[in-house]
C-alpha cells in the first residue's frame, strides 16, 4: 500500500512538473526609471535608519518599480537607481505616471553623504543625476 501511494505521489509531481511548458514563463526586463524628486531628512544621526522617500516616472502601465539599487561611488558617496520591470504580457497604458517609494538607509559614517540619483541621460548620453548632500551629527 505505502509504494502505491509513493508511486502516485511522485506520478502527480511529474505531471505537475512536465505539464508547465517554458512559454508559459514571463521574463520581465528590467530599465532604470527617472527620479524626478526626493524627500530626504535635513542631516543625519550616526547610528540612525531612515526612510527615503523617491518620486519616479513610469514609462507606461506595464512598468513596475523592482526596488532601488543603491551603489556605493566611494565611503560616503551613493549613487541611487530606481530600476523597474516590464511585463509585454499586459495590457499597457501609455501614459507616464509619476509615483512614490521608499528605501531605508543606516548611517554608518560620521562624515557627509552625498546621493546621486539618477534622471536620465542628456542628449549625449551622459547620466544626469540630481546631487543631494546631508551633513551627518
Amino acid at each position: 500500500m505505502k509504494k502505491l501511494l509513493i508511486i502516485s505521489v511522485l506520478a502527480l509531481i511529474s505531471l505537475v512538473i512536465y505539464s508547465c511548458e517554458k512559454d508559459d514563463i514571463v521574463n520581465p526586463t528590467f530599465e532604470r526609471l527617472e527620479i524626478t524628486s526626493v524627500d530626504l531628512p535635513d542631516t543625519f544621526l550616526l547610528g540612525q535608519t531612515y526612510e527615503m522617500r523617491v518620486n519616479y516616472n513610469r514609462p507606461d502601465g506595464c512598468t513596475h518599480l523592482q526596488g532601488f539599487d543603491i551603489l556605493p561611488v566611494q565611503q560616503t558617496v551613493r549613487e541611487v537607481q530606481a530600476i523597474g520591470a516590464r511585463y509585454e504580457d499586459e495590457v499597457c497604458t501609455q501614459v507616464i505616471e509619476e509615483a512614490t517609494d521608499q528605501f531605508l538607509f543606516q548611517v554608518i559614517y560620521a562624515e557627509p553623504y552625498t546621493f546621486k540619483f539618477w534622471q536620465g541621460q542628456d542628449s549625449t548620453g551622459n547620466a544626469e543625476y540630481l546631487t543631494v548632500e546631508i551633513p551627518v551629527r
